[in-house]
């Protein structure tokens, strides 16, 4: 019976999530200007898109459009006026927009070729409110919906945080600090000069009772985007995660608040660190850092929530404590469109780290991690999204970098981290130190089934399909370089689930159910997020 009312309050919680979705941004008021300002014939029918659209050689439009973000690609004829928010309008070979292209924050394409009999407009939100309206209120209001759909002067979301720079509250509850509250002050691109920029967070937690801060100082060099080298230094003392890949903190401070699940494992990291960034592009960033960091196991110190009946929190898992020296450098390409639901483009992170004796360290190991995500449209109303992961290591791995699988985020059939070693004492196996893992998502749009339900017009549909596996490598390899421990691998080895989803308009909420296929005794299993997993 808790079972069924668990699934109902999950159900329950998805679709009023959907619900206040369109109410969370100002879009309506901002669609209405756009059609006072940029259509003429007001009387013509008006379809809206979300998302990027492609018009094909062989189809034929004859009303208005309005494309909320994403971008338009024109090859057949569109008889209408047509009005891009938050994306580019491109006009290909052959393409013809009979009425005004109007595009407002991105940018128009049109080749040699193509036709477009109206006006030809590239502007910008502000430029659609009269000065006196801006300056009461909007510029905030509207700043922050172009702050979340991660659009400005610089185009696409790349390797740079861009966007505005605001003071931040953070609230958040788990089992270590109970409810936590503080302030983040992120870290600011912008800028007409080679400033110094401060950022950091500072906060304390009720339950842990102790502070947290973080404070960083850096300064750019040379370019502000293309070719910035970035030297920058942090000093902290705060609780950290391994699992930030997994689940964010407000899905997990939901989790833990509503049904007594804590989905991260948390240690106390206390030192300082000075890093070099240089960038080659707004896409492509090499960093390289100097680390010395303390690490400390932290204790459950709260068991409330607000259902799970006689549910206790999971025991926070020690980790090896000690001084950790190390130096990491990282490699990391990002052409995505969005960072929190991207609909094209790449991303790639190569991280490596060293940490021995040399660096006056009380661990010694080599450890390598790469992570490849693929965003790739395949027509009008499908997608292909594709995450590609491996982790490798030299040496005695630590309890905290060492890998786990299984569950929300990972292989979403299995168990929650039912891929994983245990701690028995140094003498023995404490963590796996290599790890293979893919997800694979095949998103469609809702409007491939041209149904008539106005309850299914703001959903898409994923098929989801998980492979990976972690292990340590002295259970197969006595070798103990990195690149060693691989070649045993069959099919048979691998942890493999597969499922099915519902997901918001936005991609940000969804409802899944997944179930391993390389074994029949683990049970169907339901999830809720709140964000996309990858």
């Amino acid at each position: 019976m808790l079972k069924v009312r668990l699934i109902m309050l999950l159900i329950i919680l998805f679709y009023g999530f959907c619900l206040g979705e369109d109410e969370e941004v100002p879009f309506s008021e901002l669609r209405q200007k756009a059609i006072e300002k940029f259509i003429d014939n007001k009387e013509k029918e008006i379809r809206d898109f979300k998302g990027n659209i492609t018009i094909g050689k062989n189809d034929s439009v004859s009303t208005h459009i309005i494309i909320e973000n994403g971008n338009l690609e024109v090859q057949g004829i569109i008889s209408g006026d047509v009005i891009v928010i938050f994306g580019d309008a491109t006009v290909k070979p052959g393409g013809s927009i009979n009425g005004n292209l109007s595009v407002i924050n991105g940018r128009i394409y049109q080749a040699k070729n193509a036709v477009v009999t109206g006006t030809q407009i590239e502007t910008n939100v502000k430029n659609l409110f009269p000065p006196e309206e801006w300056k009461s209120g909007l510029s905030e209001k509207f700043g922050e919906y172009i702050d979340r759909l991660h659009k400005n002067d610089f185009g696409s979301y790349s390797t740079l945080p861009l966007g505005f720079r605001t003071l931040s509250t953070i609230i958040r509850y788990n089992r270590i600090e109970g409810p936590f509250i503080g302030l983040e002050l992120p870290k600011m691109i912008g800028g007409k000069y080679t400033m110094f920029n401060v950022y950091g967070f500072g906060g304390y937690g009720f339950g842990q009772n102790k502070w947290q801060y973080k404070l960083g100082i850096n300064k750019w060099f040379f370019s502000q985007t293309d070719n910035r080298l970035e030297i920058g230094g942090e000093s902290f003392d705060f609780n950290d995660t391994k699992d930030f890949w997994i689940i964010t903190p407000f899905e997990n401070s939901l989790s833990a608040i509503l049904i007594h699940e804590d989905f991260q494992d948390f240690y106390r990291i206390e030192g300082y660190k000075i890093y070099a960034s240089l960038n080659y592009t707004i896409f492509l960033q090499f960093t390289l850092a100097y680390n010395a960091n303390r690490y400390k196991s932290l204790e459950n110190n709260v068991e409330w929530a607000l259902f799970g009946g006689k549910k206790k929190f999971d025991n926070n898992p020690a980790v090896d404590e000690g001084n950790m020296k190390s130096i990491t450098g990282n490699i990391y390409l990002d052409t995505r469109d969005n960072k929190d639901n991207p609909r094209s483009g790449w991303y790639a992170l190569f991280s490596g780290e060293t940490s021995n004796s040399g660096l006056n360290s009380d661990f010694s190991f080599n450890q390598y991690n790469l992570e490849i995500k693929r965003y790739q449209p395949l027509s009008r109303y499908e997608r292909l999204d594709i995450r590609l992961m491996a982790g490798t290591a030299q040496g005695f791995l630590p309890f905290q970098k060492s890998y786990d699988l299984g569950g929300i985020g990972t292989i979403r059939g299995a168990g929650f981290k039912q891929i994983r070693s245990q701690r028995y004492n140094r003498d023995v196996i404490i963590g796996f130190d290599r790890m293979l893992l893919a997800n694979v998502e095949y998103n469609i749009n809702h409007r491939i089934f041209h149904s008539g339900l106005s309850l299914l017009n703001d959903l898409n549909y994923i098929l989801i399909f998980d492979i990976g596996n972690a292990w340590h490598r002295d259970q197969y390899e006595q070798d103990n370089r990195w690149y060693k421990g691989f070649s045993h691998l069959q099919w048979r080895d691998m942890i493999t689930s597969a499922g099915i989803g519902i997901v918001s308009w936005s991609g940000r909420a969804r409802l899944t159910l997944s179930r391993r296929l390389d074994s029949g005794k683990d049970p169907m299993r339901i999830s809720l997020r709140l964000r996309k997993p990858f």
